[in-house]
């Protein structure tokens, strides 16, 4: 399981800085080549138009360092943008938005797993721009962290927790931290930095990473009645969270095991109740094959189903019935999942 964490916590951290690769803030002081029409586009947050100038403006100058590295941050593609970032570093001229090309290249080594190249270039953005500082050291401590150097790591996320950085930068360095030691299987201080981000950071990106990572914390800790809890929480806030699949997938393993309504009942609730079944009647047909279809397609999608035949009135009718629930509000969970899958009314039985 911690194994599984490692690689996920890789995966989180490629997501997250292939996205962030390009977001620029062009704070730069102007150069005399360089439109400032550019760069008033972008304070104002009118992208086209400030597309559109920079695209006529490398129409001329082509090779402009600083064109260069906006048409980076502009490029969509990856590869590209990388390859448009290092060209503008290539160019002999300085330029001010050097630091931040830098920068953006050590996030995209760093997607990369190439973690010595994203650390030296983080490194150099530092002695162009020190107020690069938080990202920078987050990109060496994430390096660090992925190439096995927890001592160094470490140092780099306290760094930024002590330098009086933006909150967004406190949550990002805490949940570093966590991943330190989650990784080395200190578990107490692990959870106890992502607690940090879950407490004071909520509406942070970094929120919904330190609260998948606290539950597993809480499972490697023998604590399983935590650990459900807080699984069962980031499941239902974010089900199409970045590590709502390898949560899942440790459920499906039997690593991580979400007790059922039924499972939580007592010894002596369950001898009361075992009398007592409820289904879910989503059919009684005439024809059996009609029944039988429905069935098959429930199924499918994993559900347990039954046919029943009963007779009313002297005739034949094929009832499809979904699940063997102890306790009705379970049946009603599965009843409203139904309807809302098949857009139609069912009942409850008790058999």
């Amino acid at each position: 399981m911690r194994q599984l964490g490692q690689l996920q916590f890789l995966k989180i951290i490629s997501s997250f800085l292939l996205l962030s690769l390009f977001v620029f803030l062009p704070e730069a002081a102007r150069c005399q080549r360089f439109p400032e029409e550019i760069l008033s586009h972008l304070k104002a947050g009118q992208l086209k138009e400030a597309r559109a100038s920079l695209d006529d403006f490398r129409s001329s100058e082509p090779d402009d360092p600083r064109g260069l590295y906006y048409a980076g941050c502009f490029e969509p593609n990856g590869e590209l943008s990388a390859d448009l970032l290092k060209k503008s570093l290539s160019r002999r001229d300085d330029f001010p938005e050097r630091g931040e090309a830098l920068l953006k290249l050590g996030q995209y080594y760093l997607s990369k797993s190439m973690y010595l190249t994203a650390a030296s270039q983080a490194r150099q953005s530092l002695k162009i721009d020190s107020t690069r500082h938080p990202g920078a050291l987050w990109i060496q401590g994430t390096a660090n962290s992925a190439s096995e150097k927890p001592a160094l790591a470490e140092e780099n996320f306290q760094e930024i927790l002590k330098s009086g950085a933006e909150r967004q930068w406190e949550a990002w360095a805490n949940l570093g931290l966590g991943d330190v030691y989650y990784q080395q299987g200190d578990y107490v201080r692990a959870q106890s930095s992502y607690r940090e981000v879950m407490h004071h950071h909520r509406k942070s990106p970094a929120y919904s990473l330190a609260l998948a990572q606290f539950a597993q914390c809480q499972w490697e800790l023998d604590d399983p009645e935590s650990g459900e809890r807080f699984t069962k929480d980031y499941l239902e806030q974010f089900p199409q969270g970045v590590l709502a699949g390898t949560l899942r997938d440790l459920v499906s393993a039997g690593v991580i095991h979400l007790a059922s309504e039924e499972e939580k009942l007592s010894p002596k609730e369950r001898a009361r109740l075992t009398s007592t079944v409820y289904s879910v009647q989503v059919g009684a047909f005439a024809s059996k094959a009609n029944a039988y279809r429905m069935a098959q397609r429930l199924k499918a999608r994993g559900y347990e189903v039954e046919l029943r035949t009963e007779t009313i009135n002297r005739r034949r009718f094929y009832k499809v019935l979904v699940g063997k629930f102890l306790s009705q509000k379970r049946a009603r969970e599965v009843k409203g999942k139904l309807e809302a899958e098949e857009g139609d009314n069912f009942i409850i039985v008790i058999r």
